[in-house]
């Protein structure tokens, strides 16, 4: 079963059985960094002329602190290969100024199961309130309400 939470609902019991909205505003990939594997980091860099390969390995890092030294936003650690740097090289805009990702058929799993979990474009990003999609035995649900998040 597929599900989406944050550390916020999951303390509350609470999962959702629908994805939330995205307002397409850009602020995850212009302030949080992403963790990638070796495997993406190889993929992404497949997709990628010459020129675009050698700027995308100077913004890739070891080190989580340097990835957004800004405002300390960071994903959370697992077994990664590297953090790629905050903002993002691979944002772009469309015409109305919608966020739009350069690299959207392979884009790297965190960005494909995080959602920041605002209710509206213009409230602060929370880290608690970071939502993402799990894939999980419902038999492990039982203690949590079921709720849409549409």
């Amino acid at each position: 079963m597929r599900i989406w939470a944050s550390i916020e609902s999951i303390r509350r019991g609470i999962v959702y059985t629908s994805p939330p909205k995205c307002f397409r505003c850009g602020d995850c990939c212009l302030r949080i960094p992403v963790e990638l594997t070796k495997e993406e980091i190889e993929r992404i860099a497949k997709h990628l002329s010459p020129k675009e390969r050698k700027i995308f390995y100077q913004n890739l890092t070891k080190n989580p602190l340097e990835a957004n030294p800004i405002d300390g936003h960071l994903m959370p650690t697992l077994t990664k290969e590297a953090w790629l740097k905050a903002p993002c090289m691979f944002l772009t805009w469309t015409k109305d100024g919608k966020a739009k990702c350069k690299i959207y058929p392979i884009r790297p799993h965190m960005c494909r199961i995080f959602y920041c979990g605002r209710k509206s474009p213009d409230e602060p990003l929370n880290a608690r309130k970071y939502i993402y999609e799990i894939e999980i035995n419902p038999k492990k649900l039982k203690n949590f309400t079921l709720r849409d998040k549409k």
